[in-house]
């Protein structure tokens, strides 16, 4: 019976899959919500040039074998205020799809702090998925 009830939550749960962390910050140039894969260099480039903000432009993107891995990107857009936040908590493998979990905060709206605009994101590197995946939302 135990090893029927382990079995069931590996299912539930996935397998481990390990990632990198690339760069997370409170700003970028993301105008947009978005999740999605960088699978190509020129892509890389380009994401790379849009996340950063003028005083970054002469950072070099850091370097990624596209043979072997992707880049996940994870961005709130544009906020009105600071207490925003995104990260990539897990990303788990089961036998049907690739599960990115995001846990995305929010200040409480009386706690709303000025302090400027921000556009949270995060980037990771992870290998390269073998079947369809799926962002959720972590509760």
């Amino acid at each position: 019976m135990a090893v029927l009830f382990v079995l069931l939550l590996t299912q539930t749960l996935g397998d481990k899959v390990s990632f990198q962390s690339i760069e997370k910050h409170l700003t970028s140039n993301f105008q947009v919500p978005m999740e999605k894969f960088v699978t190509t260099e020129k892509e890389w480039v380009e994401l790379w040039g849009q996340r950063q903000e003028p005083k970054d432009k002469k950072r070099q993107h850091p370097a990624v074998d596209f043979d072997r891995d992707v880049v996940v990107v994870a961005a709130l857009g544009p906020k009105p205020g600071t207490g925003y936040t995104i990260e990539i908590t897990r990303i788990a493998r089961t036998k049907d799809e690739i599960q990115i979990y995001l846990r995305k905060t929010a200040p409480d709206p009386a706690a709303l702090k000025a302090g400027g605009p921000t556009s949270p994101f995060v980037l990771v590197k992870m290998p390269k998925p073998d079947r369809f995946v799926r962002f959720y939302d972590e509760k």
